[in-house]
This record gives C-alpha cells, structure tokens and sequence, in this order.
C-alpha cells in the first residue's frame, strides 16, 4: 500500500522451502487442472506423482504444502473440497496437521494421485473482501484468474525433476501462464516457488506483447478495461527496459503482467515468481498521469528481491521503503516526471513520518515485523521512513566515492551476496555500507533504523549529506483548517500536500468511510461532517486498497519541509 498514492503494494513472497533431498531422484509432478462449467465457480485439481519408489532412502510420509502468506490478507486455511489420495485404485489416509499442510504414507507406490475441488469464491470472504480482492482468484462465465497458490499444494523436500500444468477448460478458452509451452500441450513451470506462487489467465483476456532482447512480457487486462490496457502498455515497455538494465542482471526469461477484475479501491501491486497481479479500482481517468507508471515502478522493482532471496523483517524497510524511493527516482529519471515531483515526494515524506504517531515508539526494524501486518501507523513508518533512508543513503554514498550509488550499494547487496548469507540481514547491509561510505555512515545508518525516528532531527539528518532542509511551523485559523481534497464519491482523487488531509494520512485514492461518527456516501457528507468535532478532536476512517486506516486525535499544527530540487539533479544520472 504505498501512503503516496493509496494502492498496495506488496512483495509478499512464501517463506523458505525446506531444502531438498541430497540424493538421486527422478519425480514428476502433474497437476491437471479442470473446469466443467465456470457458473459453479469450482476448479477441479489432480496432481500425479510419479517415480516414488526412485528416492533413495525410501520415502515414508509425503508432506505437501500451500503458502499461508502469499498475499496481505491471509485466510486461516485453504479453500479445498473433497480431498483424498489413492495408488492403484485403493484410497490413501490424507492428514492435515495444521492449516495449509498435508501428509500420507505413499508406502511402497510408485505413482499416488491426489485429488480436490476449489471453490473460488476467496474474493467474497470476510477476511478479503473489501481488502484484497485482487490477490486472490475468481472464476467468470467469461473469463478466470488462477492464482496457483490456492490450487497446487506443493510436495516438501523432494527434488521434483519434471513439472507439469495441464489445463482441461470449457471451449475457446485459451491459457495465457508465464511458463513454457510444451509441445504436447502442457506447461513447464519450472520449480516448486512457480507452482506455489504464480498467476494465470484464463479465457478471453485482452493481451498485448513486449520483447526485450531475451526478455519477453505479457500483458493481460481482464475484459473490459480497454481503456487500461491503452494505458499501461507503453509504461510496462519503458520502466522494465530501464530497470532491468538498473538491477544489473541478464534480460531473459518470461514474465506476466495480469490486471484482473477490478474489486480492490485504488490501484495495488503484488509481484509473483514470473508474474504480477495489479488492479486499478477506480475509474482510469482518476489514475491518469503518473500514477499508474509509479505502481508499474514500484512493483517491478520487487522483482529484483525476490529473484535473489528472502529479507529479515527488519529490512522490510528496505523491501518496500527503498522500492518506493526508486518508484520515485525512475520516474523521474526517464522523464516521465520531473525533479520537482521527486523533490515533492521527499519533503511530503518528511511531514508524514514526523505526524505519524509510531515515530516516537517504533524503530524502521521494529515496523517490519508483526505489526506491519496489522496495517496502519506501523506500516506507513516503513514506507515513509524506508524511503527516507533510501534517500539519506544515496547522497551519503555519493559524498563518499565518486561513481558510487544507491545503485551499486543495492546491485552488490543482492545480486553478489553469498548464497551462505541468506536470508539477507541488515548486518550483511551495513558491512557493505561501512566500505563504500566508511564506518560512520554505517553506524548512522544503524541508529535510524534500529532506534526511534522520532529521535532524530530530518533537518540535522540530511545536514550531515550535504542537504539543505528547512522545517516551519504553521500556524492557522481553526477555519482554514480544511481537508484540501478533491473527492470521487468518497474516495480522493487529489489532495493538497500542505493541508491537513494529507497530514492526518490521506492520500490520493482512499475511500473515506467515516468523519466524526458519520458514515460516509458521498462527498457532501464528509463536507458536512468534517466541522463536528468532539471535545477538540477529529475522528476519521478510511480505506487504502485492502487495509482499513484511523485518525482519532486533536487536530495537529501543520508542519513543512522544503529543500531544492536542483539537489537532487545529479541523482537523474
């Protein structure tokens, strides 16, 4: 959910595999995915495993899993009917010993067939709907999303040698997966992290291709979003050309852009293994501009990460804070905005972090843990503050060597970290921060992340990167203390960054739910409720793509950051 923009966004990728078996093995796995009639909203799974009796030693419990924790809004456990095993013809007891995992005894059977039906109906659940929608799959009489993270539960600690997908869909549908085509018909997924974590469209969807060198795209907008796909293409083209040459790693492979049905407000980003699910809720004209290039930025730039391995959750500030320095910095480096867009973005960071009340009780590592789950403060912190370091971090590097970035600290962090030192942690950062910018950047690199923010001076901060801050107090009139929003219903569709929408949290595409104890249909009622204050204070509730966010508090003195864009120009290089 990026705080500037209102959408989602995420990186969320499943945990670790176990690691697999040391010896030979020769298993196939087959996953044969039919839909008899789209109207029953039901996809029906059979996975094959073939070539048992080749692991040596024998295996005595086949343990299967799905991800609990591939998107924001986690179910308590998978939606399957009907589940049950068998080896030539004789059923075999399935265990469940806790959500999301699954054993059985294969004993001496060389093949067993594993069979279950999914209801797609995800998006309807209380714990998606109105939150997550776009995360999870939905079955049309027209068309479908497949998210394989609720279909293909995936074997544990066995080292499959040949994966399949075989699709068994109603006539004229077609397949459109980020994985090879056989000859035969089937697709190649590759390895367990695409079977337990990738995207496909199924049916009629509007397509559109995009080669680069070896790399190959595909575009896919659900029908009846024409208007979308006229928007997103030639941003897709440009950002991936440009960042793929920024991670510094060879353009191959295939990769998949899915913009579903449009059930999640605002727009939001959630990247896969070789694909990408994204929504734009609202109607496009209000996500014109750079809105919808920043979420393409921002999202695809997850990618990286997750091509080279997971982050501790104290980086989470990294993940996602840093992303979006980079959403902003691309943007403005390939012109599609401006040095003053850039430079608005960072001071407009500045006042959100000092406004936001986790500032004074919540370290940037202690923000990425538990409680950037739960949405809210915690989560605006590693956004906003993330961002902030990003920034801080790249002038220091660039006062210390010259040729030296943000983009070379981020290229060798990733990309030439050693497998043994995975999953990445904020030491293995610093250790690389301390020999490009010297051990005092390190240390005050630590002391931002590791202690409050709200101990920290943002003017002194960037002082000691060469920056000039300025912060002032504004004092106003209760009257001129208005939300300075333009509104689309109930939901922003611009706001004033010096005004106090913006400072309570507001961003552009939130849908405002509740003001002082009024629930909210349309604009005129968050005008006529915004002035009824309780004994001083403001009550709001709003949403952001799939999190629900609060205000409750006095109305707080408006504080501005300014600093000259022209600072930042050799950042555009």
């Amino acid at each position: 959910m990026l705080c500037l923009l209102g959408y989602v966004v995420l990186g969320l990728l499943p945990g670790p595999l176990p690691p697999a078996a040391t010896l030979p093995q020769h298993v196939r796995a087959t996953y044969h995915v039919s839909i008899d009639d789209p109207a029953d909203e039901t996809v029906t799974v059979r996975l094959e495993l073939d070539g048992l009796t080749n692991l040596d030693p024998p295996l005595e419990r086949l343990t299967l899993s799905l991800p609990a924790g591939f998107a924001f809004a986690r179910l308590p456990e998978p939606l399957l009917e009907g589940l049950f095993a068998e080896a030539v013809g004789k059923d075999i007891p399935v265990r469940s010993p806790r959500p999301f995992h699954f054993e059985l005894e294969p004993g001496e059977h060389d093949s067993i067939l594993l069979g279950y039906d999914v209801p797609l109906v995800h998006r309807g659940l209380d714990e998606v709907r109105g939150r997550d929608e776009y995360e999870y799959p939905y079955l049309m009489a027209g068309h479908g999303f497949l998210v394989t993270a609720t279909l293909f539960p995936t074997p544990d600690g066995i080292d499959v040698e040949r994966w399949s997908v075989v699709f068994d869909l109603p006539a004229g549908w077609d397949v459109l997966a980020p994985w090879p085509r056989r000859d035969d018909g089937s697709f190649d997924p590759g390895s367990p992290a695409a079977t337990s974590n990738d995207l496909v469209a199924i049916g009629p969807w509007d397509t559109a291709t995009i080669e680069l060198g070896d790399f190959r795209a595909e575009v896919a907008v659900a029908p009846g979003q024409g208007a979308l796909k006229q928007a997103v293409v030639g941003p897709i083209t440009e950002i991936v050309a440009y960042q793929l040459e920024l991670f510094g790693l060879p353009p191959e492979g295939r990769y998949l852009f899915l913009f579903g049905r449009p059930d999640t407000p605002g727009m939001a980003g959630s990247p896969k293994t070789n694909s990408m699910t994204l929504s734009v809720g609202s109607d496009v004209r209000h996500a014109a501009g750079d809105f919808i290039p920043h979420l393409i930025a921002h999202e695809f730039f997850h990618t990286w990460g997750a091509r080279v391995g997971a982050l501790d959750d104290d980086l989470r500030w990294l993940q996602e804070g840093i992303t979006e320095y980079y959403a902003n910095l691309v943007l403005a480096r390939l012109g599609i905005t401006d040095l003053s867009t850039f430079n608005q973005s960072f001071v407009q960071r500045l006042a959100s972090v000092e406004a936001n009340p986790a500032v004074a009780r919540l370290s940037l590592a202690e923000a990425g843990g538990p409680a950037f789950f739960e949405g809210g403060e915690a989560y605006s912190l590693v956004y906003d503050g993330g961002f902030l370091v990003g920034a801080w971090l790249d002038r220091m590097l660039r006062r210390a060597q010259p040729a030296t970035s943000l983009d070379q600290l981020m290229r060798r962090f990733l990309n030439e970290t050693p497998d043994d030192r995975r999953p990445l942690k904020l030491a293995t950062l610093s250790e690389l921060v301390a020999e490009l910018a010297g051990p005092d950047c390190a240390s005050g690199l630590a002391a931002v992340v590791e202690e409050p923010l709200g101990s920290v001076s943002f003017v002194e901060w960037f002082a000691t990167a060469g920056l000039d801050v300025r912060r002032s107090v504004l004092e106003r009139e209760i009257s001129d203390r208005s939300l300075r929003a333009n509104f689309d219903g109930t939901c922003v569709s611009a706001i004033d960054p010096s005004g106090l929408g913006f400072l309570l949290g507001l961003r552009q595409g939130d849908c405002v739910r509740i003001v002082n104890g009024t629930a909210i249909e349309d604009e005129r009622d968050i005008r006529a409720a915004w002035p009824k204050l309780t004994d001083g204070k403001v009550r709001l509730e709003w949403t952001r793509a799939d999190e629900t966010l609060r205000f409750e508090g006095e109305l707080p003195k408006l504080v501005r950051y300014e600093s000259p864009a022209e600072a930042w120009r050799a950042h555009l290089d």
